[in-house]
């Protein structure tokens, strides 16, 4: 078995939301354009997210943010 799964934790959703800083409509709205981790099913009624992808969509954004803000610093600069 593989060690990382071992050791990984489900999230439920008010943790999520307090870790991402989103909404649940939000949360939900990018599940479905397939922009946001997709919950993993706990029973008939409940669902939650594993904290591994939850991690892996914040760096993503991260990495975006920095791409964005240094393409935008480089289009200034060679601007003038």
């Amino acid at each position: 078995m593989d060690n990382n799964r071992i050791n990984e934790r489900i999230l439920r959703l008010a943790e999520v939301m307090e870790i991402v800083g989103l909404s649940r409509s939000t949360i939900y709205a990018w599940i479905a354009e397939g922009t946001f981790p997709r919950y993993v099913r706990l029973g008939n009624r409940s669902v939650g997210w594993l904290k591994s992808e939850i991690d892996q969509f914040i760096q993503k954004c991260a990495e975006a943010t920095r791409k964005h803000k240094e393409a935008a610093n480089a289009k200034e600069g060679g601007a003038k």
